[in-house]
């Protein structure tokens, strides 16, 4: 017969985590245990984010009461993590993960009775990629289409002058509308997350001036246009101090 009888945890299961990180509110997460006791969790940055984030793991320990009423405290003694299907690895020294896409985060925390708490967060406010822009020329008019499979896209970039009306990231511009001083006409993307796009620079042919003498020809009929590419499947791999999601 066990002497030990379950008490209660410090936090509750279901935990809203709330506080600021770099000047961003933080996203609630889910907390969950195997058995109600304990439980594991990151602190989320709310919004897109457009750079690597190292997050600080938390674990709740809790008490069991012995059959004297007597408190004995359980805490922790591993930590693991791992991402989408792939394997856990220990982190129970740093205490901390990298994100740098998105993914499963999954946590697991081991007490030093036995038990485990589990805590899997998906996370989708990730977008470390640039979008792609196509552009092509007929006559006076300038076609462009803009890509970001993760974010979507915010504007397309002309000269300086960002338009936001956009139907499924296409525009076009009549290039007589444009400054006819400007050599060159400038395009580029945003994305939602605020990821710029490569800016191109397209030959102005309606350009009224003199052109300097062994200026760089940097017109491109057809930008490049590789597909926006899809984020590379989540991993952990480990390093001196933290586990960061490879790519």
């Amino acid at each position: 017969m066990n002497k030990f009888k379950t008490f209660r945890t410090k936090a509750a299961i279901a935990a809203t985590v709330l506080g600021t990180a770099f000047g961003a509110f933080l996203m609630p997460t889910t907390v969950m245990a195997s058995d109600g006791n304990g439980a594991v969790y990151v602190e989320v940055p709310e919004g897109w984010q457009r750079e690597a984030r190292t997050l600080q793991i938390k674990v709740d320990d809790y008490s069991i009461y012995s059959s004297d009423n007597k408190e004995i405290p359980v805490t922790y003694k591993k930590v693991d993590v791992a991402f989408d299907d792939g394997d856990y690895i220990e982190v129970t020294e740093s205490m901390v993960v990298t994100i740098t896409a998105n993914c499963t985060l999954k946590l697991r925390a081991l007490y030093e009775d036995g038990n485990f708490a589990y805590n899997e967060i998906k996370i989708t406010n990730f977008d470390l990629e640039q979008p792609t822009i196509k552009a092509s020329v007929e006559g006076e008019t300038l076609y462009l289409e803009a890509t970001d499979q993760i974010s979507g896209v915010a504007d397309i970039n002309v000269n300086g002058k960002a338009f936001s009306e956009l139907k499924e990231g296409k525009m076009c511009v009549n290039i007589k509308d444009l400054e006819a001083t400007d050599q060159y006409i400038s395009i580029h993307s945003d994305d939602v997350a605020g990821n710029p796009s490569k800016e191109y620079k397209i030959k102005n042919p309606y350009f009224v001036g003199e052109i300097e003498s062994g200026q760089e020809d940097k017109s491109l009929d057809n930008p490049d246009s590789i597909e926006a590419t899809d984020p590379t499947k989540a991993r952990g791999t480990v390093t001196d101090d933290y586990v960061t999601q490879g790519r």
